[in-house]
């Protein structure tokens, strides 16, 4: 199921008064919200479609999935042989990730409802606990599937990019870990609208 974050415009006046240089931005691209999909273990698969591939690719890859199964459960995911996954252009590492965590989601070890009730910190910690999730897969859950608003991934190479354009560093090799801890603590608890702003920053030229 989808839905929307709903950042409002006081949201944003309260992220320009923690950090000003947001200003021109939030002129250039108005309000954002992203949309959510609450179903996490769809999230997941979708997630591990799209590791070190690219959008264009992940997608083409998602929709020969939905023309095989319709829909995405960890039975449907089960049921494929390997063969079919290596039609749609999953390879045997994607694929062993995806029964296994179907295999998690189907015996009950791993609960939709028991994620949905855990703090960030300890969320995390279950969902790397999965085979094929890192720390970056697991912040992008917390964001896109559970409508997490104070979170900004470190791993996340868009966000260093575009902290480096806010703050106009020569080098993403300034953006450490300290900084954006710095950051982090700037912009909370509105760390999810900042990394909004962030990926749009980033992919503008220079």
């Amino acid at each position: 199921m989808y839905t929307q974050f709903l950042f409002t415009q006081n949201d944003v006046d309260e992220l320009i008064k923690k950090e000003p240089k947001f200003e021109p931005y939030v002129k250039r691209f108005g309000l954002l919200n992203r949309p959510i999909n609450s179903n996490i273990f769809e999230s997941i698969v979708g997630a591990m479609i799209a590791q070190q591939i690219s959008g264009r690719v992940a997608t083409i890859i998602t929709h020969r999935l939905l023309d095989k199964v319709k829909e995405v459960t960890p039975q449907n995911l089960l049921l494929l042989t390997d063969d079919e996954y290596q039609e749609i252009g999953l390879g045997p590492q994607k694929r062993g990730y995806i029964k296994s965590i179907s295999k998690s989601f189907l015996s009950g070890e791993v609960n939709e409802n028991t994620l949905k009730t855990l703090i960030d910190v300890e969320l995390t910690k279950e969902l790397v606990k999965l085979k094929g999730v890192g720390e970056w897969t697991a912040q992008m859950l917390l964001i896109f599937s559970l409508g997490k608003t104070n979170v900004l991934s470190y791993k996340d190479l868009g966000i260093r990019k575009g902290i480096m354009k806010l703050y106009k560093k020569s080098s993403i090799d300034e953006i450490t870990e300290e900084f954006l801890d710095k950051c982090k603590k700037k912009f909370a608890p509105l760390n999810t609208l900042a990394s909004f702003y962030l990926w749009e920053i980033a992919g503008l030229k220079e």
